[in-house]
């Protein structure tokens, strides 16, 4: 799967004028790059490129360059050099929150965009109930496998089940990250 490197989607937003928060963001940031450069991007493929949605297809190298164009490089390999010398890779911080550190009872606490909160209570082997979530898939009851909750980065879960389904993969803040990450140990835990 394509991912932009996040120092090439801040050059785009910086041109842009404003974050690209939303995927109702990909269609104003298409109008704007047709007005500036008399070039269509799709909307769609403006969604796949940020990462509002899923797609095992590399988006065409026209594409790309048409964003580099817009950001005013000769094309996206240019880009790329100047905006992310580091090319698509990058080292990972540590894990904020390691769950194979976490006691039974402790409750981590998270947020993403847009305004979704959840809270957690671990099981135990890396997995968690949902306690409460507000704006979000996943719902009260709802048992995942996460392994470690790292701030500013999308979180992984490995599989969701729900009233004994696997609902299978699932990922909360792709394009946001986590933005907000609290951990209460067992005996502070409510």
């Amino acid at each position: 799967m394509f991912t932009l490197p996040a120092a090439v989607k801040a050059e785009i937003e910086r041109c842009y004028g404003q974050p690209l928060k939303y995927p109702a963001d990909c269609h104003r940031l298409a109008i704007n790059v047709r007005q500036t450069l008399n070039e269509t991007i799709g909307v769609t493929t403006l969604k796949r490129i940020l990462g509002f949605v899923s797609d095992v297809e590399e988006p065409r190298k026209s594409t790309l360059d048409i964003l580099a164009r817009y950001c005013g490089f000769t094309d996206y390999e240019e880009m790329k050099r100047k905006v992310a010398p580091g090319g698509d890779s990058d080292f990972e911080q540590d894990p904020d929150i390691d769950t194979s550190a976490l006691l039974p009872g402790a409750v981590v606490r998270f947020e993403y965009l847009p305004d979704r909160k959840v809270k957690l209570r671990y099981l135990g082997n890396s997995e968690f109930e949902v306690v409460e979530s507000e704006n979000g898939s996943l719902q009260p009851g709802d048992i995942i496998t996460v392994s470690n909750f790292v701030k500013d980065s999308p979180l992984t879960v490995s599989s969701v089940r729900r009233n004994g389904t696997d609902l299978g993969r699932y990922t909360a803040g792709k394009v946001s990250g986590i933005t907000s990450l609290y951990l209460e140990e067992p005996d502070s835990a409510s």
